[in-house]
């Protein structure tokens, strides 16, 4: 469609100019046909504004860091693989692996996050632990069957880093990938032909191969529409005629890279924004540099509908409506859903557990030490210590289990760790090095268990994480500060010290 080609490489010379005023110089956008693989638009740089930034350079088919554009595959398979559901929680919490620490966008812990609000935000530490649990080689070769082409290294190569920009795509593979998943998405037969992407799709139908279930790939599309879109489209739910996209950004380390990708039944939409030459920009950000392109894009295609519910892969679930996994015999609030029929493999719920109170109902009892006829047998919402820690500040209609009556008083961890400097309420005197700047402290602690994980944080803020060894440096500012201490089982320190 020459008109469409034309209106689309006006609306990136748009955005160009307004990008360059950052010193954005280059930006790719794929748009391909879902039902016949024909590409409707390409746009392998800009060209014609008169200045010369690579724009020789066909982006679309160039390596780039990935950010966070592979997370919905990720999902994806776990979905497939009974894993997890849409509504399962995830731990959202600081995290260490062998040298290896990641870190949310947000530099902020939620404890705990339903898989498809994970997805979403775009959360890194809930996708790196998933990927754990996945595990790296099974991830790593279901990309390699999706063709993203650009894995030219064994995965050990990557690491857990792979779902976070570890690894480089191109627009076109990615394209490919999502377009394949939209096809497949599309089809309420079995198919074993598929058209690929081509400018003549009717001479490139090749051999299907299936790399999702119907309903791990219906799920995945439904979470990916929960992500807020940028600018005036961030209100599109309001308006009746808006159409449904299932979207994703990603942002590369050191701000180089900013993808979006959109899919609906009938198109998607690859965008990638940066620099050809590799210069990191502090506006190369998936959703502010490349997400309103995107959209803009959509708003010149034709209307779209939604994909329709592969019924046949689909079943009704019963879940408990807190932890997002099976409902067990002590779940309160068991909801049903529709999920993908592998679920049937998902974890039942151990976050709920029963247990006895006082007839005051304030404080944990058992039979050695309170009568069992005055005893409330109830069931209590538990998350893990360390989730729990991060996530009852940010609702606060968590209750905390109550702690138990002092006579019949569980074992005291109190003393499982302790910080050796600084000493309690202690004085520093912080020297100034010859170019002003304040000198780094040394902060030290001890734990109890050989392998203990201690998680560092001074005035709220996480700084890092240890095990074995327990120290660390930092360049506090002068003042009066908190250090807290919290272990891998949720234990927590302070100690407050003032600085000089």
């Amino acid at each position: 469609d020459f008109g469409l080609q034309s209106s689309i490489n006006k609306l990136v010379r748009r955005h160009s100019k307004k990008l360059r005023r950052n010193n954005i110089n280059n930006i790719a956008v794929l748009v391909t046909d879902v039902k016949t693989g024909k590409i409707i638009s390409y746009n392998g740089n800009v060209t014609g504004l008169g200045f010369n930034h690579n724009e020789a350079v066909d982006i679309v088919h160039a390596p780039r860091s990935s950010g966070s554009i592979l997370k919905p595959f990720l999902y994806c398979q776990a979905f497939d693989e009974g894993f997890i559901t849409p509504h399962t929680l995830l731990p959202d919490i600081p995290t260490h692996y062998k040298g290896y620490t990641p870190q949310n966008y947000v530099q902020s812990f939620a404890g705990a996050v339903p898989a498809k609000e994970c997805l979403a935000k775009s959360l890194n530490i809930p996708a790196v632990r998933l990927l754990e649990k996945v595990e790296l080689n099974n991830f790593y070769h279901k990309l390699k069957a999706l063709e993203i082409n650009t894995l030219t290294q064994p995965a050990h190569h990557y690491g857990l880093s792979l779902v976070l920009g570890g690894a480089e795509t191109s627009l076109w593979d990615l394209n490919k990938a999502y377009r394949k998943m939209a096809w497949q998405a599309n089809q309420l037969k079995k198919q074993n032909k598929y058209p690929s992407i081509s400018y003549k799709p009717e001479k490139t139908t090749i051999p299907f191969y299936s790399d999702f279930n119907q309903g791990s790939i219906h799920l995945t599309f439904n979470s990916m529409l929960e992500v807020i879109r940028p600018g005036e489209e961030s209100s599109w739910k309001m308006f009746s005629s808006s159409r449904k996209v299932a979207w994703k950004t990603g942002t590369s380390y050191g701000f180089r890279d900013a993808w979006a990708i959109g899919i609906t039944p009938e198109y998607v939409v690859s965008v990638w924004v940066g620099n050809a030459s590799g210069e990191g920009r502090p506006g190369i950000v998936g959703v502010k540099a490349a997400a309103p392109l995107l959209f803009d894009v959509y708003n010149l295609l034709p209307p779209s509908s939604w994909f329709k519910e592969p019924l046949n892969d689909l079943k009704n679930f019963r879940i408990c409506k807190e932890s997002g996994f099976k409902a067990g015999n002590h779940c309160p609030n068991p909801i049903n859903v529709q999920l993908n029929k592998q679920a049937k493999d998902v974890q039942t719920c151990q976050f709920h557990k029963l247990i006895h109170l006082n007839k005051e109902q304030t404080h944990q009892v058992n039979s050695d030490c309170y009568s069992t006829f005055d005893m409330k047998k109830t069931s209590w919402f538990v998350l893990p210590a360390l989730m729990e820690h991060y996530y009852k500040t940010a609702h606060a209609n968590y209750k905390v289990i109550p702690p138990f009556l002092s006579k019949c008083s569980s074992p005291n961890n109190s003393d499982i760790m302790k910080i050796i400097y600084p000493k309690k309420i202690s004085r520093i005197h912080i020297p100034v090095n010859l170019d002003g700047t304040l000198e780094k402290i040394s902060l030290e602690a001890t734990h109890r268990e050989k392998e203990g994980i201690i998680f560092w944080h001074i005035d709220e803020e996480f700084i890092g994480s240890t095990q074995t060894i327990h120290q660390i440096n930092i360049q506090p500012s002068i003042g009066k500060h908190t250090l807290k201490l919290v272990d891998y089982k949720g234990n927590v320190f302070k100690q407050k010290f003032i600085t000089y």
